[in-house]
């Protein structure tokens, strides 16, 4: 196998969340896009850092008296999460991060508000979407997209005098069970 340096990324990306997931199938239906912007959802906006996409399937193996080593392996659970930094104080960029609040905008201002009480409450659940352009390919991108995804860390908001406030953001996959089996959590698109 030849090295190939110019598959090696560096470079910002951006987020964007409710977009609208394409066709499931093996192979699914990949995500499209103009110049690193999907047709539908909303963009996050700025983030401060890295953002980082990461994906786990933890296995087990079997084990055998006859044996002192396993004798097979098999796939107990799959993770995939995305966390970043919000640097925006917008409605888009907070709702990201909070779950289960209602939310006012009339055009003097930007509320929020929260507390479940007793009853059941629904998650906020949608698609997560990242787009990076190629560095050696300003034309082409890195593409990833979980299909449904909630927020997973709680709130922080901090308040300084000498920093910009931030908010930890992380977002957990579920499996789409409305999906094809091997295509449920997530898809991941490097143009050529």
């Amino acid at each position: 196998m030849a090295f190939s340096p110019n598959r090696i990324h560096v470079g910002p990306c951006r987020l964007f969340v409710g977009v609208t997931a394409p066709a499931s199938g093996a192979p699914p239906t990949f995500l499209t896009h103009t110049a690193g912007v999907p047709a539908t959802g909303t963009e996050i906006g700025l983030t401060n850092g890295d953002t980082v996409f990461s994906y786990e399937a933890t296995k087990s193996e079997i084990q055998a008296e006859q044996f002192y080593a396993g004798v097979d392996v098999f796939l107990t659970q799959e993770k995939c999460k995305l966390t970043f930094t919000a640097q925006e104080a917008t409605v888009i960029a907070l709702k990201t991060a909070f779950d289960n609040i209602g939310q006012f905008t009339d055009g003097t201002k930007e509320a929020f508000y929260a507390g479940s009480g007793s009853g059941a409450f629904a998650c906020l659940k949608q698609t997560v979407v990242v787009t990076a352009r190629q560095r050696v390919n300003p034309a082409k991108y890195l593409l990833i997209m979980m299909y449904l995804a909630y927020p997973s860390k709680g709130m922080n908001f901090p308040f300084s005098r000498t920093k910009p406030g931030m908010s930890q953001v992380e977002f957990t996959a579920l499996a789409d069970t409305s999906r094809t089996a091997g295509d449920c959590m997530f898809q991941w698109i490097y143009e050529l």
